[in-house]
């Protein structure tokens, strides 16, 4: 969020699967310049832009790089934008999210279902590699 090296002992990363209210706390906290609302801006050189366009429509990058450009634009309404085109991009993977977290059976059914599949590969694996080493059954 503050344009240095993302790292959770800077406190400057955004958690994609935390609640809405957390997500918008940490892009209100995002650095800007001091430019005034009606001052054209670069999209270029913002943190809160670079950000918004991982994340937004291609559509909707456009017009907000439109609007920065114009004037006329809060660093703070671009920070809200941002902070909404987050949560509607990870929502769906968040509701994913938390049902697993909630749902224990569901976690060991899927823990029981990769160990046999790791189990089949690694058992055929082991097996071709004993055929060429020549100890193979």
């Amino acid at each position: 969020t503050d344009g240095r090296k993302m790292s959770k002992s800077y406190g400057n990363t955004i958690t994609l699967f935390a609640d809405a209210k957390e997500i918008t706390k940490k892009v209100m906290k995002i650095p800007t310049s001091s430019q005034g609302i009606e001052e054209p801006k670069d999209p270029k050189s913002c943190n809160v832009f670079s950000l918004y366009k991982k994340v937004a429509k291609k559509q909707d990058i456009e017009d907000l790089a439109k609007r920065y450009e114009a004037g006329g634009l809060s660093f703070g309404e671009a920070k809200q934008l941002l902070a909404e085109a987050i949560i509607e991009k990870f929502h769906p993977m968040k509701k994913i999210y938390d049902d697993i977290l909630t749902n224990r059976e569901k976690i060991d059914d899927i823990l029981i279902q990769g160990e046999k599949k790791a189990r089949a590969i690694a058992r055929e694996n082991l097996n071709e590699i004993k055929k060429i080493i020549g100890i193979a059954h």
